[in-house]
């Protein structure tokens, strides 16, 4: 009796000390598992960040003034439009926030980019709302349809802004929108991506070659 008692209690420990290793195990996996997901998540940011800057850079360094009628760049905080050239013609584009509420948005895939001159910064986010970056384009003065295209899905919120600059001193003065009838001399892109609990926030400034000088008073 006295030997199975001693085989009760042993097995009786081993199952304890079992069920602590595979407790630890378990805490240690989902505890990798989480990490891998944020890394996956931040990285799905970070090549979102990547190829807004691509696609905007492109854009703006492109970007000409038509002096006539839908030719102007017209720009406010949360959207702006100009005229690029292209192979077969100007063209129209379109940048904008919008609400996956507001308007059904077909989205096509886009491949990556190598980009230059970029910045991101990551920080954590807690409030994460639900709205979309899209570009869109037509030709301009030609018959023809709008092609549009979700930039990305992961947006939680948007900034754009306009600068000149004055030629005497070199100064250069911001504003939240842009009616001229010149090219601003850059535009300030502010967005933040979000993907549950991670933030991505860029700012970057994208200077326009042929943007407006104002002569000093």
């Amino acid at each position: 009796m006295r030997k199975k008692g001693q085989t009760l209690v042993e097995f009786l420990w081993a199952i304890s000390l079992s069920g602590v290793i595979v407790l630890t195990v378990y805490t240690v996996f989902f505890q990798v598992m989480q990490a891998v997901s944020k890394v996956k998540v931040t990285s799905t940011l970070h090549h979102e960040a990547f190829q807004i800057l691509e696609f905007l850079t492109r854009d703006l360094e492109l970007a000409v003034f038509y002096h006539g009628e839908g030719g102007e760049f017209i720009g406010n905080p949360k959207e702006m439009s100009f005229i690029v050239p292209s192979g077969r013609g100007l063209k129209s584009v379109r940048y904008g926030l919008i609400s996956v509420r507001e308007e059904k948005i077909h989205q096509v895939v886009i491949g990556r980019h190598d980009g230059r001159n970029r910045q991101v910064t990551q920080i954590e986010s807690q409030d994460p709302k639900s709205w979309v970056l899209t570009r869109s384009e037509k030709p301009f003065l030609q018959e023809g349809e709008i092609e549009e295209r979700i930039i990305s899905r992961w947006i939680h919120g948007a900034h754009f802004s306009f600068s000149y600059a004055q030629k005497k001193g070199y100064q250069v003065f911001w504003q939240d929108s842009w009616q001229e009838n010149e090219l601003p001399a850059g535009v300030r892109v502010q967005l933040s991506l979000f993907g549950g609990k991670e933030q991505v926030s860029l700012d970057k400034i994208i200077l326009i070659s042929a943007g407006f000088w104002k002569e000093a008073l």
